[in-house]
C-alpha cells in the first residue's frame, strides 16, 4: 500500500504536484492512500467550488470526499468513507470505516465517529460527540417526498456520546453530555446530562449517577476533564456517582469532602491494572445494589416531538 504525503510548507493543489482536481487543498504534512477519490460529484455543491483539508490528515484507501467540504487540521478516515458536498469538519475529527456523513453537515472539533454509521445531510454535531460503531442519524420526516423541504437531521451538544446501533430522529436536539445507550431509537429531546435508553427512547438517569466498577477513585463517571474543561465544571457541583448512591442506601459517602485534584489523578491511573480482585467484587455488588434500587421507580418517557415518521 503506498501513501502520499505533502511537503512542509504552504498547502498544495497536489500531494507531489500530481493528478488531483483544481481548486483540491492540502495542508501540509497529509497523507493519502491508494484509490482515494478527492472531489466526486463535482457540480452539485451549493456553496463553495473546491475542497479543502487542514495539515497532518490521514486519509485511508477508498474514500470519497465531495465537493465543496471543508475540514481542519489532523482529520483521519478509516476506509471506504464518503463526506459529501458542503459539510464542514472541525480540528482533530475521526471518521471510521465505511461511514457515511451526508451534505451540508456542521462537524465541530474533536468528534469521532465510528465505523458503519450514516450521518444524513443537515445534522449537527457539536464539539467533543462520541458515536460509536452502526448509529443512524435521519433527516427527513416524510420519507418518500420529492422536494425534502421539511429534510434537517438532529443536533448532538457538546461531548454527547451515541452508543452503538442507536438511531436518533430528525429534528431532535441531545443535550449537553447527555448519553444515548445502544440500540436506542431516539424519537424526542433529550434534555442534558441524562441517560436514555430504549425504543422508544426513555430517561432512565442522570449521567452523574453513572458508576464504574472498575474506577478505584470516587470522581464519578468520565471524571477526566475534556479539553475544553467543560465536564469538570458541570459536574464540579454534583455529588459524584457514589456519594449518591450511598445516600440513597441510607450509609455515608466513603468520599471525601475535597475533591480537588480526582480529574488529574483519575488521568494519570490505569486502574485496570492495579485494583484488587476485593474491591472490584465490592464494586460491583454496589452497582448491583444500585440497579435494584432504579428499577423499585418507573423511569419517565420522554416528551415526543410531531415529527411524523423518520426514514
Amino acid at each position: 500500500m503506498r501513501r502520499e504525503r505533502t511537503p512542509r510548507g504552504t498547502p498544495a493543489a497536489g500531494i507531489d504536484g500530481q493528478r488531483f482536481p483544481a481548486g483540491v487543498r492540502f495542508g501540509a504534512g497529509s497523507q493519502l492512500e491508494d484509490d482515494v477519490i478527492l472531489g466526486a460529484e463535482a457540480g452539485r455543491s451549493r456553496r463553495a467550488s473546491g475542497l479543502e483539508i487542514g495539515r497532518d490528515a490521514l486519509i485511508r484507501r477508498g474514500t470519497a470526499v465531495h465537493e465543496g467540504v471543508r475540514a481542519g487540521d489532523r482529520l483521519e478516515t478509516g476506509r471506504n468513507v464518503v463526506i459529501e458536498e458542503d459539510t464542514s469538519i472541525g480540528d482533530d475529527c475521526r471518521v471510521w470505516h465505511n461511514t457515511i456523513i451526508g451534505s451540508e453537515c456542521t462537524i465541530g472539533d474533536r468528534v469521532s465517529i465510528g465505523a458503519n454509521c450514516h450521518i444524513a445531510g443537515l445534522t449537527t454535531i457539536e464539539d467533543g460527540v462520541t458515536i460509536a460503531d452502526g448509529v443512524y442519524l435521519v433527516n427527513d420526516p416524510h420519507p418518500g417526498s420529492r422536494t425534502h423541504l421539511c429534510a434537517r437531521g438532529p443536533t448532538l451538544s457538546r461531548h454527547a456520546s451515541v452508543g452503538p446501533n442507536a438511531t436518533i430522529y430528525p429534528f431532535v436536539t441531545i443535550g449537553v453530555g447527555a448519553l444515548i445507550e445502544a440500540g436506542s431509537v431516539v424519537v424526542g429531546s433529550v434534555p442534558e446530562g441524562l441517560v436514555v435508553g430504549g425504543n422508544p427512547a426513555r430517561i432512565l438517569r442522570s449521567v452523574a449517577d453513572l458508576t464504574c466498577p472498575l474506577d478505584p477513585l470516587d470522581a464519578g463517571y468520565l471524571a477526566p476533564a475534556a479539553e475544553d474543561g467543560h465536564r469538570a465544571s458541570s459536574l464540579a457541583g454534583r455529588p459524584s456517582a457514589h456519594r449518591s448512591a450511598a445516600a440513597r442506601r441510607g450509609g455515608k459517602s466513603r468520599e471525601p469532602d475535597d475533591r480537588a485534584g480526582h480529574a488529574e489523578r483519575a488521568a494519570e491511573n490505569d486502574h485496570r491494572a492495579a485494583v484488587a480482585k476485593p474491591e472490584l467484587d465490592r464494586r460491583e455488588h454496589d452497582l448491583d445494589r444500585d440497579q435494584a434500587d432504579r428499577k423499585e421507580g418507573e423511569p419517565a418517557e420522554l416528551e415526543v416531538a410531531d415529527t411524523g415518521r423518520a426514514g
